[in-house]
């Protein structure tokens, strides 16, 4: 079973955003052999999904439940695992730990910033973003071409 997981710093913005809005549209194509997750290179557990980014989700129709911020770890990567960092920097830290496609790398071939602490209307404009490049994610994954 194919495995994603989207990287960044905290795991309270751009990954949990991404997870979910890949989970709604893989549930959408009623598409059940992918899981999806995400996680944190500098991940503080203490801290859960941001106010904004459970907003901006439901702004969009995306149901998004606040949840625990967790840390990247190898137990977490297995061969059939592809981790999606958010930035080219994110790439670079996790590139030794399994196949990586950084965001990137898709169509957009932008970097997502760091919404952390601003205002709802850059967290809506983040999932905007994060929206069309998992629309260009499941098209490779129904193509069979994600790899």
């Amino acid at each position: 079973m194919l495995k994603i997981i989207f990287v960044c710093t905290g795991n309270t913005c751009r990954s949990p955003m991404a997870e979910a809005i890949l989970k709604h549209k893989l549930k959408q194509k009623n598409i059940t052999d992918v899981q999806v997750s995400s996680a944190g290179i500098m991940a503080d557990t203490t801290m859960s999904t941001s106010s904004n980014t459970i907003r901006a989700l439901k702004e969009m129709g995306i149901s998004c439940k606040s949840k625990k911020a967790k840390q990247l770890k190898k137990t977490m990567v297995n061969a059939e695992t592809i981790l999606i960092p958010i930035t080219k920097n994110h790439a670079e830290y996790v590139k030794n730990v399994a196949r990586c496609i950084a965001l990137s790398d898709f169509s957009s071939g932008i970097d997502i910033p760091d919404p952390y602490g601003l205002d709802l209307p850059v967290y809506i404009k983040c999932a905007k973003i994060l929206d069309f490049i998992c629309d260009e994610i499941v098209e490779l994954i129904v193509k069979g071409d994600l790899k």
